[in-house]
């Protein structure tokens, strides 16, 4: 098996519509349960999560949806910039090739 090196300069993916609705809700439920330990308020919001209705959470994924439409924006502009062209040979697959593949003397 063949280890990806990463890139350290990529753009981070964004985070979920979940983690992005936890983010802003995490001090509320600290607040109503100051005993409860950071896997118990993980767990909390969890449950509050599942329980919430679809309507409610679309707000949220909306937020996602445009934060990834972004990151994937500037993960293109960051491959045309290093002269590499991403392509999907098939749905597990991605291959890099350089588009510039012939050099002039």
């Amino acid at each position: 098996m063949v280890k990806r090196v990463k890139d350290p300069q990529a753009p981070k993916k964004p985070p979920t519509a979940f983690f992005l609705w936890l983010k802003e809700n995490r001090p509320r439920l600290q607040e109503s349960n100051p005993k409860v330990s950071v896997t118990g308020i993980a767990k909390l919001a969890g449950e509050e999560w599942r329980n919430m209705k679809d309507k409610q959470k679309e707000e949220w994924q909306k937020k996602h949806d445009e934060l990834r439409a972004e990151s994937k924006r500037c993960m293109q502009e960051k491959n045309n910039e290093s002269g590499l062209q991403i392509i999907r040979t098939t749905p597990c697959v991605i291959r890099f090739i350089r588009l510039k593949t012939f050099f002039t003397s």
